[in-house]
């Protein structure tokens, strides 16, 4: 029977039959078309962009985020080709939009803002006449009046003179000049490196110009004078001096003191002997760049030179009295620092008191521990009263070994658990075990009195029996042989054994394991290995030829069981080659093209409406049994059955048809389902 595939289709939102060409894609629906038309689309489109404008700018936000750079280069060139493709078309709707609007907006005259120069405008923005020298000018005027309109100037005054200046609103500044700002560092404490020292009247040694520095080894006014006189050093001719370190001969120039560079270091590092601390004035040893002779001096100098006044201060970890000249410190040691810092990450809650379950004392903890006694005692003592309120109370018994009385739970318990009871309970089980014998020396002949299996009464006996006859009882380990040929050396030898062939392990080692010259059977090189049997000369060669062989195994495989015979896809109708015999399409897109196209989507459909929306293998439907609906082919398609044949096609659920896949069904079967149908 031929069934007759629908052409046209009703919108839902304006009731209109259109061609399915004007009905966009829906896999989810059962013809693979959305339910209204495109038409309706972009009308319902417009309206959520204007009742929705956040959330749609969001989207398309998130949208250009994943896009992919290879996405973003097609894009473009894309827009591209299409520019170039209508350039025409561009270009004449540009100049019609520009005359309409033209016409819309009347001429005026207006003077430049630069030259004052009239010129004629349809534009109530433009402000310049068409000169580049104009418009230049009044873009730069224009970013300095957008700065100032977003950093306007405010009055402010100056916290040192008591002055009002003019600043932005937006910088930070605080003094009127920069005297102000140098005493408000002074009255901080932070004073800057130049005003550390004192200035000083030196002479340029170039050009002989006095100039003031607060640098004590600066030489030169400026610095073209020091560019000058290196040049001066350099073209010089190398003069032969003395070495100050190591007193060797050598040419350089005027400045150059030393010979070589480890002579140089080792003198800067050189200990200068009888210096004198600037700020107590006792002698003392060190490096020339060294002032003080220790870090007090040191940091009291450093006090002085930045005049910070010390003061007396609160620690806020301890709350301890200490005295700093440093404006910012708040603790009064490192340790009271640390401390704060690990209490603000714990974070711990406020201390709640409670009362112990035993003795009833109060006692302070935490709100959220699960602390319920106030020792390890009470807690102790709580235990043990449970455990005496147990079924199986302790009674008071005997000791068999002591005769001491002792508290048990258990029944069979007779002995307490003391050491001297153990340790006796243990010797009577042993003597159990192993019982005393009445046992005679092998030498001479006396009783022992043990229980271990000892031969001899005592150790006198156990050395004279060590230097009895040794073949009289069979001293195996020291019996002496013959002397005997080694079969690595060929020298005579006196064996421990009579096993034994070879004198030492390296005539066995040069017999047994004597290499061999054998031919790999992957490369053809040759090698030398001790084993007879070998057929590589490594295992990369040994890997090789595995896959080799595998290769060759899996391929002959394929050939008997027919898998590699040229296949025609149902799709396209070309030829094919495919490991599965079950193969029917080329490839995926051939395999979605039949599946995903809109005549086979209808064509199901058709036939779930023959068959009643039912499952025909077991009788169940979505309305009342909530399932899913498939279409089962009778004639299964991996054993040549048609897809697109609706007497091959029937109706099934998900689980029938999973259960049912590629299985033939009998022939009475298959004929109670064509009578059933009407085929």
């Amino acid at each position: 029977m031929d069934i007759l595939l629908p052409t046209d289709k009703s919108c839902t939102i304006c009731m209109s039959t259109k061609p399915l060409v004007d009905f966009g894609k829906n896999l989810r629906s059962k013809d693979g078309l959305s339910t209204y038309c495109r038409s309706c689309k972009s009308i319902m489109g417009k309206k959520y962009r204007e009742m929705y404008p956040d959330e749609t700018k969001r989207r398309a936000a998130t949208a250009r985020r994943k896009r992919t750079p290879e996405q973003i280069n097609s894009q473009k060139i894309k827009s591209k080709a299409y520019r170039a493709s209508k350039s025409e078309e561009i270009s004449i709707q540009k100049k019609i939009s520009y005359e309409k609007n033209k016409k819309l907006l009347p001429k005026m005259k207006k003077p430049c803002t630069i030259c004052n120069n009239e010129f004629e405008t349809s534009s109530y923005i433009k402000k310049t006449c068409g000169k580049n020298e104009c418009f230049k000018e009044h873009q730069s005027r224009n970013v300095k009046s957008n700065y100032r309109k977003r950093n306007p100037l405010i009055d402010k005054e100056c916290f040192i003179c008591g002055g009002v200046f003019r600043a932005s609103s937006k910088s930070g500044v605080k003094t009127c000049s920069r005297e102000c700002s140098r005493a408000s560092k002074k009255i901080l404490g932070h004073i800057s490196n130049k005003l550390r020292y004192e200035l000083l009247q030196k002479k340029c040694e170039f050009c002989t110009t006095e100039f003031e520095t607060r640098k004590s080894l600066k030489k030169f006014c400026s610095f073209k004078c020091s560019l000058d006189s290196h040049a001066k050093d350099y073209a010089a001719i190398p003069e032969v001096k003395l070495c100050k370190k190591c007193g060797i001969e050598f040419s350089g120039l005027k400045n150059k003191k030393y010979c070589s560079k480890p002579c140089r270091v080792e003198a800067r590092k050189a200990l200068v002997y009888g210096k004198m601390c600037e700020k107590c004035g006792i002698e003392f040893s060190g490096s020339k760049q060294r002032r003080h002779c220790s870090q007090k001096c040191s940091s009291s100098a450093y006090r002085t030179a930045y005049h910070l006044p010390v003061v007396k201060k609160k620690c806020l970890h301890c709350q301890s009295d200490f005295k700093t000249n440093r404006t910012q410190k708040v603790f009064c040691s490192p340790a009271c620092c640390n401390r704060n810092r690990s209490k603000k990450r714990r974070a711990i809650p406020a201390d709640v008191k409670r009362s112990c379950g035993v003795c009833g004392v109060g006692f302070e903890c935490a709100k959220l521990s699960p602390k319920i006694y106030c020792s390890k005692k009470c807690a102790r003592a709580k235990e043990v009263e449970i455990l005496k309120k147990k079924q199986y109370q302790s009674e008071e018994r005997v000791c068999y070994i002591c005769e001491s009385v002792f508290m048990s739970k258990t029944e069979n318990q007779g002995m307490c658990h003391s050491l001297e009871c153990t340790k006796k309970y243990k010797a009577i089980k042993y003597r159990e075990k192993n019982p005393r014998t009445d046992r005679v020396c092998v030498v001479c002949g006396g009783k022992i009195e043990n229980h271990r299996n000892f031969k001899y009464c005592g150790d006198i006996c156990r050395k004279i029996f060590d230097k009895l006859d040794r073949d009289r009882y069979k001293r195996i380990g020291k019996i002496k042989h013959n002397p005997v040929k080694c079969e690595g050396c060929h020298l005579e030898f006196t064996p421990k054994s009579k096993v034994q062939k070879y004198c030492s392990k390296v005539c066995s080692n040069s017999v047994l394991y004597r290499p061999y010259d054998l031919d790999c059977l992957m490369c053809g090189s040759r090698f030398k290995n001790s084993k007879p049997n070998a057929k590589y000369c490594s295992e990369l060669c040994k890997s090789k030829k595995q896959t080799i062989l595998q290769r060759i195994y899996r391929s002959e495989k394929l050939e008997n069981s027919g898998a590699l015979a040229a296949k025609v896809c149902k799709a396209c109708g070309s030829e094919f080659i495919n490991k599965h015999s079950s193969a029917l399409y080329c490839s995926r897109k051939c395999k979605s093209k039949i599946r995903t196209a809109s005549g086979f989507l209808a064509l199901r459909f058709e036939v779930f409406k023959r068959d009643n929306f039912t499952c025909k293998y077991c009788g169940r439907s979505p309305q009342k049994d909530r399932i899913s609906l498939a279409c089962d082919h009778i004639n299964p398609v991996a054993k040549n059955g048609d897809v697109g044949d609706p007497q091959n096609l029937i109706t099934s659920c998900n689980e029938c048809n999973a259960g049912k896949s590629d299985v033939l069904l009998d022939e009475r079967r298959l004929v109670q389902l064509s009578r059933e149908h009407g085929i």
